[in-house]
């Protein structure tokens, strides 16, 4: 299935605000998982990019640097 706008919308709100709620990539995978059409392996790779982001950057980001670092990362196939 292919992922929505409300899909990305969820996934870059949760990016953007809320990663400090998250331990573990599992659970970050497990709550996406439920809220999002995205795939478990690409929610994984998208925890694994993000823990490696330097705080500025990932603070600097705005809705269209995480859409842009979402669809470089999520399967094609899947992508919107």
């Amino acid at each position: 299935m292919k992922a929505t706008k409300q899909d990305y919308d969820y996934l870059i709100d949760q990016l953007s605000n809320s990663m400090e709620f998250y331990e573990s990539s599992k659970d970050f995978v497990n709550g996406l998982v439920f809220e999002t059409s995205f795939a478990p392996e690409d929610l994984s790779e998208i925890w694994r990019l993000y823990q490696q982001m330097d705080a500025k950057t990932a603070f600097d980001m705005n809705n269209y640097n995480w859409y842009d670092f979402i669809k470089a990362i999520i399967s094609p196939y899947r992508a919107m």
